[in-house]
C-alpha cells in the first residue's frame, strides 16, 4: 500500500504548508467562485489585482479614472441610482484594494455628467469636469467642481453661453491651474469649435478662455494634457479634413495662444479621443474606419507625434467588427490602450486593453467581460506599473449598468476571476497607416463664456459592491487561462510546482520544498511498484 491514503493525507504528511497553500490556490484558480484567505497584515502592501462593480438600482457609468498618491484611484462618471435629478456626477475614492473610502453624488434636477477627473499636483484634491443642463445659463454648460481630499466641494462653477457647451477633459498644470477642454457652439466660426478654459484653482475664476475652429460643422476637443511648456489638445474636425472627420491636434502656449496645429488626413472617419505626453512627443488614441481594412468597421487608432506635431507613425488595431480606443496611458516601456470591442471576447462587447511598445508592436492584448455588454472608457498606469481600467458593465450589474473597475498587473492579468468573468487573449491585428499632416492656419479667438456659482446638492451615496475577482497579490493565483488541471496526486504535484515556479517569484524555501515533494513522491511510487512486483501470486 502507499505511504499516504490520499492527496490530503500526503499533504499532511509531507511538507504540509507548501502543499496546502498550493492546493488552495489551485482550487480558487479553477473553480473561480471563492475568495482566497486574506493574507496576514504586512507593513508594506503588495500590489494586488481585482475586479469590482459599484452601483445600485439604475444606470451608473464610470467615464474617467486618475491615480492617487496612496496607490488608489479616483473614479468619476454619472449615476441615475443616486442624487437629485436625471443623472448626477458620481465620484468614488478607492484604495489600492478597490475598497470605497468615500463616495458622493453632485447635481441638480436635470442631467449632470462627469467625464474627466484630475488630481492636484500635491495630491490634496481633485478637479472634476463634465456638463450640466440643471444649473447653467443655457441648454448645456461646462460644469467644473474643485473637491478636497474627502470629496467636499471647495467651489463649483458652470461656464457657458447661449447654446451647447460640453467639457470633456481636465488637467492641472505646473502652476496648479486647472485647464479644461471641450467644445462649444455658443460662440465660434462653425457649428462646434474647440474650447479651452484656464481656471484659478482657488476660486474657479477664468484666467483665460479661447476657442479654435473654422466654418465646418464639427471641431470637437476630447482630450487635453499638460506638456511642460503648454498644453496639447486632441479631437476631430470636419473643417479641414480630406473627407468626413479627421484627427486634429493643437499645441497651446501657457497663455492659450497657438504654438502649432495639425490636421491628420486619411480617407474615412478618424476620431481622436485621448492624448498623452510621451517623452519628447505625444501619443493620440481614438478610432478609425480608414482604408477599409476591416470591411469599413472601426478599429483602434494610434498616432505617435514628435514635439512639433509631425507624424512619426500611425497604426490601427482591429478585426471585423468595432474597436474603439477611448483612452491612452503611458507606461515605463510603452503605452496602454483601453476601450472596447465586439469582434472577439465573451459577450456583446468587452473591455479591450492592449500594451503597445515604442514602435507600435502589440506586446499583449486581452478582453475582459461577461455575456452582455461591457465597455471600457479610461485607463491609468500606477507608479508600481499596475493598471486601472474603468467603464460600464451589464454583465455583472445590480440593475441596469454599473461602474466597472479592473486592477490589472503589468501583463494585463487578473488573478482568481469568478467563473462568469471571462479573460481572453485578444486577436486584434495591427496595420500601418499613412496619414498626411498639415497646419490649418486657425488662430485663437477670445470666447465670452459667462461663469456662475449655483445651488446644487451633494449626496453621500451607498453603492452596492460586487467582486468578480478578489484582491490578490502578485503570484497569489492563476493568471487568465488557469493552472494545469490534471487530476489525482500527479496532477496536484504538477499544479503545485507550476504555481511555485510560474506565479510570481518563489522563495528559496519554496523551491527546496518543491524538490522535496517531488523526491518523496517519486520514491513512494517506486517503492509501491516494487512492493506490487514482489507480492507473491495466488
Amino acid at each position: 500500500m502507499l505511504w499516504w491514503k490520499n492527496e490530503k493525507d500526503f499533504c499532511n504528511r509531507f511538507y504540509r504548508n507548501t502543499c496546502t497553500s498550493a492546493r488552495v490556490l489551485h482550487s480558487y484558480g479553477t473553480a473561480g467562485n471563492s475568495h482566497p484567505p486574506q493574507p496576514a497584515a504586512q507593513t508594506q502592501k503588495a500590489p494586488v489585482t481585482w475586479a469590482k462593480t459599484y452601483g445600485n438600482t439604475s444606470e451608473d457609468i464610470a467615464m474617467s479614472v486618475a491615480a492617487t498618491p496612496d496607490g488608489g484611484c479616483i473614479v468619476v462618471g454619472k449615476t441615475n441610482s443616486f442624487g437629485s435629478g436625471d443623472y448626477d456626477f458620481w465620484v468614488l475614492k478607492l484604495d489600492s484594494n478597490g475598497t470605497i473610502q468615500w463616495q458622493k453624488a453632485y447635481g441638480g434636477t436635470g442631467e449632470d455628467v462627469a467625464l474627466s477627473v484630475a488630481v492636484a499636483g500635491d495630491g490634496d484634491g481633485y478637479a472634476v469636469a463634465g456638463y450640466t443642463n440643471s444649473l447653467g445659463a443655457s441648454s448645456y454648460d461646462f460644469w467644473v467642481l474643485k473637491l478636497n481630499s474627502t470629496g467636499g466641494v471647495e467651489w463649483q462653477k458652470s461656464y457657458g453661453g447661449a447654446s451647447f457647451d460640453y467639457a470633456y477633459s481636465v488637467t492641472f498644470d505646473s502652476e496648479g491651474k486647472i485647464v479644461v477642454a471641450g467644445y462649444s457652439n455658443s460662440f465660434g466660426s462653425g457649428d462646434y469649435d474647440f474650447c479651452v478654459l484656464k481656471l484659478d484653482p482657488a476660486t474657479g475664476n477664468i484666467t483665460w478662455q479661447f476657442r479654435y475652429g473654422a466654418s465646418g460643422t464639427d471641431d470637437v476637443a476630447r482630450g487635453i494634457a499638460f506638456a511642460g511648456d503648454g498644453y496639447v489638445v486632441a479631437g476631430y474636425t470636419k473643417s479641414f479634413g480630406a473627407s468626413d472627420e479627421d484627427v486634429w491636434v493643437i499645441k497651446l502656449n501657457m497663455d492659450g495662444t497657438l504654438q502649432w496645429q495639425n490636421v491628420y488626413k486619411n480617407p474615412g472617419i478618424d476620431y481622436a479621443l485621448s492624448v498623452a505626453v510621451a517623452g519628447d512627443g505625444y501619443v493620440v488614441a481614438g478610432y478609425t474606419n480608414s482604408s477599409g481594412y476591416w470591411n469599413g468597421d472601426h478599429d483602434f487608432l494610434f498616432l505617435k507625434l514628435n514635439s512639433t506635431g509631425e507624424v512619426q507613425w500611425v497604426k490601427k488595431y482591429g478585426r471585423p467588427g468595432v474597436e474603439w480606443a477611448c483612452s491612452i496611458a503611458v507606461a515605463s516601456d510603452g503605452y496602454i490602450l483601453a476601450g472596447h470591442t465586439n469582434s472577439f471576447g465573451a459577450g456583446g462587447e468587452d473591455f479591450l486593453v492592449m500594451k503597445i511598445d515604442q514602435s507600435g508592436t502589440i506586446k499583449w492584448q486581452r478582453t475582459y467581460g461577461g455575456l452582455k455588454n461591457d465597455k471600457g472608457y479610461s485607463a491609468v498606469v500606477h507608479a508600481d506599473g499596475y493598471i486601472t481600467v474603468v467603464g460600464e458593465t451589464s454583465s455583472f450589474d445590480v440593475n441596469g449598468t454599473d461602474f466597472w473597475v479592473l486592477r490589472l498587473n503589468s501583463s494585463g492579468a487578473i488573478a482568481n476571476p469568478i467563473q462568469e468573468f471571462t479573460i481572453r487573449d485578444g486577436s486584434a491585428e495591427a496595420k500601418q497607416l499613412f496619414f498626411t499632416n498639415e497646419s490649418t492656419g486657425v488662430t485663437a479667438q477670445q470666447s465670452t463664456f459667462s461663469q456662475s456659482s449655483i445651488t446644487f446638492k451633494t449626496v453621500d451615496t451607498f453603492a452596492t459592491v460586487k467582486e468578480q475577482a478578489p484582491p490578490t497579490p502578485e503570484g497569489g493565483g492563476a493568471p487568465p487561462g488557469g493552472a494545469p488541471t490534471e487530476g489525482g496526486v500527479e496532477g496536484w504535484m504538477i499544479t503545485s510546482l507550476w504555481l511555485m515556479s510560474g506565479a510570481g517569484a518563489p522563495s528559496t524555501s519554496l523551491l527546496i520544498g518543491a524538490v522535496v515533494v517531488l523526491a518523496v513522491a517519486v520514491t513512494g511510487v517506486l517503492l509501491w511498484r516494487f512492493r506490487l512486483r514482489a507480492k507473491p501470486k495466488g
